[in-house]
């Protein structure tokens, strides 16, 4: 394989053996590059402090992604707060369906302090559906007027729930985005927002949204194994993982 990047729209699946090794090799002094997302161009100033671009796929196929990269460093999905986090002033479950250790079904109410959450006012239908709370156990949807988390799902450990003092930090919403190396898309407009660092000329960087969660894919069976495949001087980069719809 030439050296370069090489963008995959799926993953690069091999299910037979041939009957020797075979060995895919990177030919150059760089490594070929098999990357698993797609190049984000075209930046333009927003505002005093941020920069935004416009990703085509996400409105027209509904294309989304929750990992960000910039000259190859992660950023970080706005999120408030920017340093450490939030604690939970109560919590209670109520139980609906018992199970051996947890209910298989409850609704557990968590109490935030409304100041802590009061940059979630105002934001639309969508951008509420779509802000992540991230507990150190699982997360939700809040209400920002209420101050009330609800959860709903499997009932919480008694070895792990959510308690007063519980920490969390929220994610994902355009008010969050207020610090140097934070981004959030906007799913309405396709639109991607990020705040670059002070060394990050915009015109310039190189910028991946990853979309396939599996670069390589080998499958072979009990019967009939895939074996004495080499890999060498070939780099996989920019894999997605998405948060499953229950936390």
């Amino acid at each position: 394989i030439q050296s370069g990047d090489y963008y995959l729209d799926r993953p690069v699946q091999i299910k037979t053996s041939l009957k020797r090794p075979v060995v895919f090799r990177g030919i150059g002094e760089q490594k070929s590059c098999l990357l698993g997302g797609i190049c984000i161009n075209g930046w333009e100033p927003f505002g005093d402090k941020l920069y935004r671009a416009y990703v085509p796929e996400v409105v027209r196929y509904g294309f989304t992604f929750e990992q960000l990269y910039i000259n190859g460093r992660r950023a970080t999905l706005a999120r408030t707060p920017n340093e450490d986090w939030y604690t939970v002033k109560d919590a209670s479950e109520t139980s609906f369906v018992n199970g051996v250790r947890a209910a298989d079904y409850a609704v557990q109410r968590v109490v935030l302090n409304t100041q802590d959450i009061s940059s979630l006012k105002g934001l639309t239908a969508d951008e509420a559906s779509r802000v992540k709370f991230r507990f150190y156990h699982k997360w939700e949807y809040a209400d920002a007027d209420s101050g009330f988390v609800y959860l709903a799902g499997k009932g919480m450990q008694d070895w792990n729930p959510i308690t007063a003092g519980s920490r969390y930090v929220m994610f994902n919403y355009m008010k969050a985005l207020d610090e140097p190396g934070e981004w959030y898309l906007d799913h309405q407009t396709g639109y991607i927002y990020y705040m670059p660092l002070a060394n990050e000329d915009m015109a310039t960087v190189f910028c991946v949204a990853p979309a396939l969660q599996h670069l390589l894919v080998v499958e072979g069976t009990e019967d009939a194994p895939v074996r004495d495949l080499h890999f060498e001087n070939i780099s996989f980069q920019y894999s997605s993982y998405l948060l499953p719809d229950n936390g």
